[in-house]
């Protein structure tokens, strides 16, 4: 039994306070090592972390059930996006065919002059039209990417949107 001050041979470790009539009034437990304090910081950061992801995924569910009706108006809209997108790369193409006609014209007017004898302006008008198929080729790229990239999207939101529309006990 301690006294009002903690014995020496206390400090550092679990204890109880005991009443004089015997009885415990409180357990004290020994004071955390280095490790368990990290431990403890670290379990408490996890479940903060882990607490934020879950409000996250409840407002993207929340945003995904309000934003849709039904599964078919999911594949309405995910439908919409990817005719847009394959008109975007449609018209895109048609551009790029016009550019390498236009390309192959010059080039086959180039070659009708003497080695080294092709006017300066058509050289530049061929260099000038490489720069632009180019350009043409890597934004079709990229709406090829965006597409892909709305495919995935929509997919991961319809298989969310099934789960989350399926009554519980099903």
């Amino acid at each position: 039994m301690c006294g009002d001050i903690l014995p020496e041979a206390c400090y550092g470790r679990a204890y109880r306070e005991v009443s004089p009539s015997g009885l415990v009034r409180r357990v004290v437990p020994a004071p955390l090592s280095a490790d368990e304090i990290a431990r403890r910081n670290a379990e408490d950061r996890q479940r903060r972390l882990d607490e934020v992801a879950r409000m996250k995924q409840q407002r993207l569910d929340e945003a995904l059930l309000e934003t849709y009706r039904s599964v078919e108006d999911l594949d309405r809209r995910r439908d919409r996006e990817v005719a847009d997108l394959d008109r975007t790369i449609h018209t895109l193409r048609e551009r790029e065919t016009a550019l390498l006609v236009q390309q192959k014209e010059l080039i086959e007017k180039g070659a009708g002059y003497p080695e080294g004898s092709m006017p300066a302006d058509l050289e530049d008008d061929i260099r000038s039209l490489d720069g632009e198929i180019i350009a043409q080729r890597s934004i079709i790229d990229a709406k090829l990417r965006e597409r892909s990239a709305v495919l995935d999207r929509f997919e991961e939101d319809r298989k969310r949107y099934l789960i989350l529309s399926v009554p519980e006990g099903r």
